[in-house]
């Protein structure tokens, strides 16, 4: 199955099942929140991992009961915004490299 475009991307909502809070769902294969759709009765994850339901303490839920949440309404601060820090750092040794390499021509 093809992954949608990013912004048919987004959270999945679980209802309040007992005493059980609402959460939300999060993917066991990656491990994150923000990059659901829900078509053909599963909910399916970006990283091409697909559920029936949703596990909860005590019990699951169908796919039928959870709430699909576009990214921009959703609870953002559960999403993986964060700096990747193995980017950083290796964008900044080829500019160091490069800086080298220039400061090298130049002398």
């Amino acid at each position: 199955m093809e992954t949608p475009p990013i912004e048919r991307l987004g959270f999945v909502r679980v209802p309040p099942q007992g005493e059980n809070a609402e959460t939300w769902l999060q993917c066991n294969a990656c491990q994150k929140r923000e990059r659901f759709w829900i078509q053909e009765e599963r909910v399916h994850c970006a990283c091409g991992a697909a559920y029936d339901h949703a596990a909860v303490e005590g019990g699951q839920v169908a796919v039928s009961e959870l709430v699909w949440v576009p990214f921009d309404k959703g609870p953002v601060q559960l999403s993986e915004l964060e700096v990747d820090w193995r980017r950083i750092v290796a964008l900044l040794l080829v500019l160091a490299l490069a800086a080298g390499g220039i400061y090298a021509l130049l002398s």
